[in-house]
């Protein structure tokens, strides 16, 4: 498996954002970015199988991004002290 140009989530369900993970996924991104009036690559979720057909027509690697476990609070008090001291 070639590495991802992009990655992309969903994690409210109603928004999928994108993020560049090569430069051409960068410079895809930037196109992207250009055409968002806020520059955060965010697109409803209904538009998702569209735009992963034109960025894989333009050649590029786009795959889901795995799910994220947050933080326990302890972890990100740990975290926050870290940075705190």
């Amino acid at each position: 498996m070639s590495k991802p140009d992009l990655f992309y989530s969903c994690h409210d369900g109603i928004w999928t954002r994108f993020y560049p993970e090569t430069p051409e996924g960068e410079a895809a991104w930037r196109v992207m970015a250009e055409a968002d009036c806020n520059g955060v690559v965010a697109f409803l979720s209904p538009q998702l199988p569209s735009i992963l057909a034109q960025l894989r027509k333009a050649g590029l690697v786009v795959r889901r991004a795995k799910p994220v476990k947050p933080l326990s609070s302890e972890q990100l008090d740990a975290m926050l002290a870290a940075l705190d001291g």
